[in-house]
C-alpha cells in the first residue's frame, strides 16, 4: 500500500476499496430481461459487476441493481467474514466506497469501518474540512478506477458483448480481471515505488 494512501487514511489497515463498473451489452429479445438490463445513464443494456481493489470481483448482474443490492447479493460480506475469522482482516480495518454505496449499517455489523465521502445536502453548503476529506478520499478512489479502466479495455469487454456469450459472460469477465494483475502495476507512490 503506498505511503500517501497510509498517511492520508490513518487506520490499521485499509482492505479493499470498492466501486462497480459495467459492460455494454447487446439488446435482449426477452422484453423482461431488457428492462432489467437497461442503464438510463448510459441509455443503453448494460451488467453490473463490483470490484474490490485487488481482492474481489463479483459475478455480472443486470444494471437495474442497486449498488447496496448488488454488495449485499454478490458474496462481498461473506469474503469479509471469512477474512475475519483466518485473521486477515480485523475489528476497524477500513473498507473504502463511493457516495453511491449506502452500506454503514452493514460494514459496521462485521465491525469493520466505512471510509465513504461526505453527503452534500441541499440545505447546506459543504465545509471545507468535508471538502479536505472528500479530496483525500478521492485521490486515493483512483486505485480502483485505474483497475477497473484496464478491465473493460479487453476487446470482448471494450466493445458491446453479444447476447449469444451471456452464458459465458461471467467466467469472461472474471478472466479478464484476474488476467489484468499480471500486468504492469498501476498503483505507485509519488516516489515511484509500487504496489
Amino acid at each position: 500500500m503506498p505511503t500517501s494512501y497510509k498517511r492520508d487514511i490513518p487506520s490499521r489497515i485499509i482492505i479493499h476499496v470498492i466501486d462497480g463498473t459495467e459492460v455494454k451489452t447487446q439488446v435482449p429479445s426477452a422484453l423482461g430481461i431488457q428492462s432489467q438490463m437497461y442503464n438510463d445513464y448510459k441509455s443503453t443494456t448494460t451488467l453490473k459487476a463490483l470490484i474490490g481493489c485487488l481482492m474481489f470481483v463479483s459475478e455480472l448482474y443486470t444494471s437495474s441493481i442497486s449498488d447496496k443490492a448488488l454488495t449485499e447479493h454478490c458474496g462481498c460480506y461473506d469474503v469479509l467474514k471469512t477474512m475475519k475469522s483466518v485473521g486477515y482482516v480485523k475489528d476497524g480495518d477500513v473498507k473504502k466506497v463511493d457516495k453511491g454505496f449506502n452500506i454503514d449499517k452493514e460494514i459496521s455489523s462485521l465491525g469493520l469501518k466505512l471510509n465513504i465521502p461526505p453527503f452534500a445536502s441541499v440545505s447546506r453548503q459543504i465545509s471545507p474540512s468535508e471538502i479536505y476529506l472528500t479530496n483525500k478520499i478521492a485521490k486515493h478512489r483512483v486505485y480502483v478506477e485505474r483497475l477497473i479502466c484496464k478491465v473493460t479495455t479487453y476487446k470482448i469487454l471494450s466493445h458491446c458483448i453479444p447476447t449469444s456469450l451471456f452464458e459465458k459472460v461471467n467466467e469472461i469477465f472474471s478472466v479478464c480481471c484476474h488476467l489484468t494483475l499480471f500486468q504492469d502495476v498501476f498503483v505507485k507512490d509519488k516516489n515511484g515505488s509500487s504496489t
